[in-house]
Formats: structure tokens, C-alpha cells, sequence
């Protein structure tokens, strides 16, 4: 039995998107894998003061996806006006920017941008060529039901949607559907969300369908993932993507918090688990911790000086650190 140490990426590194790729050599297949994980801006805002509820404008939940060659970040840059009435939500300018070579500066596109008002974009390219964004729509947050998942096909070059935006699901709860990404395998279209908020009651949920369009079946063991009601280290699991490697194997990349009593200092941060996804069943989850167990082969982190993890005798032995690890062996197809 192998153990790997959670969070894979310490501090705040929220919302995570990871995508696989594989590049072809002159002698054999190589892969890599790339972790999309833009830093948010300072423009803040007093929402709900009752509830000491901070909520902050600037780059939000990038999804990172890689199609022919070519690097896809969808994003949402959240904005206000002056003067912005605490119960009006932030206006969502969404765009998509592509790259060649992540390294190179150079290699990036200007940005394009496209109609959709909402947050927590991600990108779905079908096998018929047709490219489709889904998001989380927002009827507003002082509003019941907040948002819906809502998607449109769409031209990644230049921002134009080709269909409208329809609903395909409210989730398994109709709690603030956020985070969508959408997976095909084994003749269905997989949609993952998070649902709950992203605090105490914060959760991955699933539902599956025949067609893009749905209707999508929710998963009759939802929440798929969750912390909600466990006493552990490890709370407000949610916001996920699902890779998997060069085995064949699943995984699941998501935030949580490391709390101390009513604190979390490093706020939210990148944890991973293990999945198993039997053909035409939906994924298992496997419980995050911080010492996470796997049956699976996981490479040796360099080791540091730092401390690791969360020590709830002392609040100051918390450290924040950056880890090295082997991330080389994923892929960018899902296996149909």
C-alpha cells in the first residue's frame, strides 16, 4: 500500500483544473500534464455582512483543456462599479485563451471573448468536431435557485456561441450548481459538478446522458464526494476534475480546507484522490485525507525542511509549501 501526502499543491490554489496531454516523439510517446491555476485579484466586496461573507471579483476558476495540439484556458474575470450595492452581483466577462507552448510567453493568444453570464467555465470537444462550453448560469446569488448549469456549442477561435446556452441540469440538490466539466466514456456523457457552496456543505455530484444535450440521469449515490458531516482535518471538498493516467487509471483533483477549529488559514488548496471507474457505471470516489492510501504506484515527493500538513496542537507548525512530483504520466483522451 502506497501513501501520498495531501494537498498536492499547499496554500491557496483554489478551483483546480488539471488536463492530460500526450505528445508524440521521434522514438516513443511521451506525457505530460499541465495544472491550471490562475491567482485571483483583489476586488472585494462586503456581500453579506450578517454572515461576514467576503466575496472577491478577479480571475475565476480556469479550466485548462488540450485539443490538436493546442492549449484551451476558459475563464471568468468578475468585475464591479463604483459604488456597487453589496446585494448586486459582479458582472462575468468570460473569455478563452489558447497557447502552443505553456513555457513560452510568446505562445499565447490575445484573449477571446464570449457571451455567458456566468462563472466556472469549462470546455467539452466532441468527437464530431463540435466544441461545447458549459458554466454555471447566475440568476443571482440572493435568488433561489442561484444558478443552473447551462451550456452552448460554441467557435473556440473566435468566441462565437452557435447555439443558445440551455439548461442541462440543476444538480442533485439545486444548491449553487457550480464547477461543470463534461466527460464521454463508454457511450455517455459524464457532467460533474459541485454543488452547496463552497464551504461546510460543499460537494462533487455526478449525472450522465446519452446525448450532449441530456437529459442527464443523476447518480443515485450522489454526492460522489463529499466532507459534509465528517469530523476530519479535511472539509469543504468540492470543485473537481477527473484525469487519468497512462494505466488507465482515474483520478480526481478538487479543493478543500485544512481547518483548525474555525480557521483555515491556508484557505482553500489542491488535494487529489483516487477513482475507480468500472466500465458503464458511474465513478467511486475514494474519502480525501491527508495521508491519502492508494493500492496505486505514486512517484516520491522531494523532500523539504517544511512542515507538512495541518498539526492541531500548534497553529503555528502550519507551512505552505511548494511540492515536486511526478505529474508526467497522464492523458488527454478519455477512453470511449
Amino acid at each position: 500500500m502506497s501513501t501520498f501526502t495531501n494537498p498536492i499543491i499547499p496554500g491557496f490554489y483554489s478551483d483546480p483544473s488539471f488536463q492530460g496531454f500526450d505528445q508524440l516523439g521521434t522514438d516513443r510517446e511521451r506525457y505530460q500534464s499541465a495544472l491550471s491555476n490562475l491567482p485571483q485579484s483583489s476586488n472585494n466586496k462586503d456581500n453579506n455582512a450578517s454572515r461576514r461573507e467576503l466575496f472577491t471579483g478577479g480571475i475565476h476558476a480556469p479550466t485548462i483543456r488540450y485539443h490538436n495540439g493546442v492549449f484551451y484556458i476558459v475563464c471568468t474575470n468578475l468585475t464591479d462599479t463604483a459604488n456597487m450595492p453589496s446585494n448586486t452581483d459582479f458582472h462575468s466577462s468570460n473569455f478563452i485563451l489558447t497557447a502552443i507552448d505553456l513555457s513560452d510567453p510568446n505562445s499565447y493568444s490575445k484573449l477571446i471573448y464570449f457571451d455567458f453570464h456566468g462563472i466556472d467555465l469549462s470546455l467539452f470537444f466532441d468527437k464530431n468536431g463540435k466544441v461545447y462550453v458549459q458554466g454555471s448560469w447566475i440568476y443571482g446569488y440572493d435568488q433561489n435557485p442561484a444558478t443552473v448549469i447551462r451550456q452552448a456549442e460554441i467557435d473556440v477561435a473566435t468566441g462565437q456561441l452557435l447555439t443558445g446556452a440551455r439548461d442541462i441540469w440543476s444538480g442533485a440538490t439545486g444548491k449553487v450548481p457550480e464547477g461543470p466539466h463534461v466527460y464521454y466514456k463508454d457511450g455517455w456523457y459524464y457532467l460533474l459538478i459541485a454543488e452547496g457552496g463552497t464551504h461546510a456543505r460543499h460537494k462533487i455530484t455526478m449525472a450522465r446522458s446519452r446525448s450532449i444535450w441530456g437529459p442527464f440521469e443523476s447518480d443515485l449515490a450522489n454526492p460522489v464526494l463529499t466532507a459534509e458531516g465528517s469530523s476530519g482535518v479535511v472539509q469543504c471538498v468540492g470543485h473537481g476534475d477527473l484525469v487519468y493516467d497512462k494505466d488507465g487509471q482515474w483520478w480526481c483533483v478538487m479543493l478543500a480546507r485544512r481547518e483548525y477549529g474555525n480557521f483555515y488559514p491556508l484557505g482553500r488548496e489542491t488535494f487529489l484522490t483516487s477513482v475507480e471507474w468500472v466500465d458503464g457505471e458511474f465513478p467511486v470516489f475514494k474519502d480525501v485525507k491527508i495521508k491519502q492510501r492508494t493500492k496505486r504506484q505514486v512517484a516520491r515527493k522531494t523532500d523539504t525542511k517544511w512542515p507538512v500538513g495541518v498539526h492541531l496542537k500548534s497553529i503555528s507548525s502550519i507551512g505552505c509549501r511548494r511540492r515536486s512530483g511526478d505529474i508526467s504520466n497522464s492523458k488527454n483522451e478519455y477512453p470511449s
